[in-house]
């Protein structure tokens, strides 16, 4: 069959919601101020307000300190916010900046750099080759620089949270290391002036916008900057520290889907380029192709990060088609509901109705029909009788009538209307030959009912009729003696040459062979209890 490609976009970018979890620090407002606001969440997206944009150049999403992948920027170059605004940043005599740092390296890297046409280094924030923050702000060309040079090692490959302010009126510069107070220092007046494209992040910029040195690259990864136009307090130091910003762990990032096919087989297919796949089957391609139902689970790689995704493969066989009921019979006036089996689009009854349930109110066949999802129908059909609390019979003491008998047939009690086959209708009638006997009537929940019992002949026992009598005038066996049975049939006696000797056409045991000679005699015996002519023979003893 054509084997059906599904390409899965997925996999690798589901909704997350975020919610802003507000710090409560008495005295701090940290929305008050803030100019520029990057949480890296798989995007280079301004929270502030400023709507300071970028596209990420040469630089990746990795894990932040929670674990979560593309929740912090990593850096294979730099990036460069282009459309910060001149004007918005200028006049910053007062200004902070905080940001989550991770320090893969081990040697001098540029975390941020402010660049205009008259200073190269107009603001810089930087990890020197000892693992120390350092800051320089306002450096002229001609001028040495003045920094400012924190007193802890960051370079532990661990994230450390960073904060440089400065104060625009004094010139005081302070760093802190993980809500902590660590150096400060007086550093050069006037306001920090942003070039056009001066404002990157992950590398030094030796002129406006250009002339990057791969000595001076950041390596390690960036989370959560926040630039504002003031100068931030102790409480809000301890504030930015502990903030969460809403993030979600890793766990939370997979997501779940169901694919059914009428195909035989299936290809899934991951859109996004990993460095690696894994898939758990043991597979390690990029595309999988399945045949069976099942669960199917692949993880891709991306430097540190693994992004994960579950798939749900039903193969859509034919399921057979059930109809779920209490009862098969129906009690009068009672309603039963069927139920057919789930999972068919669609369901079609006998009458045209559709819906998965049927309401009965009388006894009768009905049939269900199914269609599946592939277009393949299935049907069940199903009987519903009327239940019978007293079912309509004929009772009798025995099957066999005749021989000058009569024999009783009575109908079931509690029924209307009967009329038997012989054209009686009362509930109790007397007969006195074999055959077929029908009764119909008419029972509690109206309905016409009909029963038929078979009645038999009943036959003489042939084995009772004599083959000997001695006529000696003894008293004993005088005469040819036949059971009741018998009595009233036809007799007729021949000798040896065919003459008849003796008839009766309603034998009541009177033969007594006078005027015959000893010897063997035949007889044929013909009546009402007999299916057939009895021929035989008998001797007469004296």
């Amino acid at each position: 069959m054509l084997m059906r490609n599904l390409a899965i976009a997925f996999l690798i970018f589901p909704l997350l919601i975020f919610q802003n979890h507000s710090v409560h620090a008495q005295n701090t407002n940290l929305r008050d101020g803030l100019m520029l606001d990057l949480h890296f969440n798989n995007n280079i997206t301004d929270a502030s307000g400023n709507n300071f944009n970028s596209q990420p150049k040469g630089t990746f999403f990795g894990l932040d300190r929670f674990g979560n992948c593309d929740f912090a920027l990593g850096f294979d170059n730099y990036l460069q916010l282009a459309n910060i605004e001149k004007e918005s940043f200028d006049n910053l005599f007062d200004f902070t900046v905080s940001v989550w740092v991770k320090h893969e390296g081990t040697g001098f890297g540029t975390l941020l750099s402010v660049a205009n046409s008259i200073r190269d280094n107009e603001f810089n924030l930087n990890i020197s080759q000892n693992g120390l923050i350092t800051s320089n702000i306002r450096n002229l060309p001609n001028i040495p620089g003045i920094a400012v040079v924190g007193t802890v090692n960051i370079s532990d490959g661990l994230w450390h949270h960073v904060i440089l302010t400065r104060n625009g009126t004094t010139g005081e510069a302070a760093i802190y290391i993980d809500g902590v107070f660590d150096i400060n220092k007086t550093m050069p007046l006037g306001k920090i002036e942003v070039g056009l494209n001066g404002f990157v992040l992950g590398n030094d910029q030796d002129c406006l916008s250009g002339c990057y040195d791969s000595n001076q690259q950041f390596s390690g990864r960036l989370d959560d900057l926040r630039v504002y136009n003031r100068v931030v307090n102790a409480q809000e130091v301890t504030a930015l520290f502990n903030l969460t910003d809403g993030e979600v762990s890793n766990s939370e990032r997979g997501s779940s889907k169901v694919l059914g096919t009428c195909e035989s087989s299936l290809t899934i297919e991951i859109e996004r380029n990993f460095d690696t796949f894994s898939w758990n089957n043991g597979s390690q391609n990029r595309s999988l192709v399945v045949n069976s139902s099942g669960q199917y689970i692949v993880s891709g790689f991306i430097k540190d990060c693994e992004y994960k995704d579950t798939v749900n493969v039903n193969f859509n066989t034919l399921p057979q088609m059930l109809v779920s009921i209490p009862s098969t019979n129906l009690t009068c006036d009672e309603e039963i509901e069927l139920q057919a089996t789930d999972g068919f689009d669609e369901y079609r009854w006998q009458d045209g109705s559709t819906g998965i349930s049927y309401r009965v109110t009388e006894p009768g066949v009905y049939l269900v029909t199914g269609k599946t999802v592939c277009g393949e129908s299935v049907s069940n059909e199903i009987e519903i009788t009327r239940e019978e609390t007293n079912p309509l019979e004929i009772r009798s003491n025995s099957l066999e009538v005749g021989c000058q008998q009569t024999l009783t047939l009575s109908a079931t009690y509690g029924y209307t209307n009967y009329m038997w086959s012989t054209g009686d209708n009362a509930q109790t009638i007397e007969i006195n030959s074999s055959g077929e006997y029908t009764i119909e009537a008419i029972n509690e929940c109206g309905d016409r009912k009909e029963y038929t019992i078979k009645i038999e002949p009943r036959i003489a026992d042939v084995s009772s009729l004599p083959n000997a009598f001695t006529p000696n005038g003894d008293g004993v066996n005088e005469v040819f003696e036949v059971n009741a049975s018998f009595l009233g049939s036809r007799l007729v006696v021949f000798n040896r040459w065919g003459n008849r000797v003796y008839i009766s056409e309603n034998y009541q045991n009177e033969w007594d062979g006078k005027g015959l000679i000893d010897g063997t005699y035949y007889y044929q015996f013909t009546g009402a209890c007999l299916d057939r002519t009895i021929r035989n023979w008998v001797k007469i003893l004296r």
